[in-house]
């Protein structure tokens, strides 16, 4: 949950530290928010960044699995911050 807390409360330097040292990707919050979710919800760009580019077991961004399943929507949004 630190990693949630931390991309929630908009703490950059420590998303940045959990993500580098293997935080758990699939952690949802109580209400089925992913980082991802939080991310875009905190509305930092910078935050945004780190999420966008984090590659899961599958080696796939987030955008990877946008244009997957056809959301281009927020591909077009998002496209900018990779």
């Amino acid at each position: 949950m630190e990693l949630l807390a931390a991309v929630r409360n908009g703490h950059e330097d420590t998303v940045a530290l959990l993500l580098g040292h293997g935080a758990d990707l699939t952690e949802t919050t109580c209400d089925a928010r992913h980082l991802f979710h939080l991310a875009c919800i905190a509305g930092d760009l910078d935050l945004l960044g780190h999420v966008i580019n984090v590659v899961d077991s599958d080696a796939k961004t987030p955008l990877h699995y946008a244009a997957e399943w056809g959301d281009l929507d927020w591909l077009g949004r998002c496209a900018g911050q990779a």
